[in-house]
């Protein structure tokens, strides 16, 4: 995969674990990549989950499709939204 979506702002990266959830991480968004976590608003969140998954219908001709993503030139491999234990892989890690 060639595409690429670059974040266009820079992050600074977050101390946490997402292994075992605390109640105050339940509440935040996060994406991890290979080398770093980051604090996301819930804008961002949706913003670079539908460029690493795609967005929009074939049927309706208007389909985009998934790119990597990358924050400050890090693959992004995983997504973490607020209320979820669950961490979402994005398909695309180059």
């Amino acid at each position: 995969m060639s595409d690429r979506y670059y974040y266009p702002e820079e992050l600074l990266s977050v101390e946490e674990v997402l292994i075992h959830q605390t109640k105050e991480q339940l509440e935040k968004n996060y994406a991890q990549t290979t080398l770093n976590v980051y604090e996301l608003t819930d804008e961002q969140a949706a913003q670079l989950f539908k460029a690493g998954v795609g967005s929009g219908s074939v049927r309706e001709g208007n389909w985009v499709s998934a790119k990597t993503v990358l924050i400050n030139g890090e693959p992004v491999l995983r997504i973490k939204f607020r209320g979820s234990h669950t961490q979402n892989v994005l398909p695309f890690t180059s």
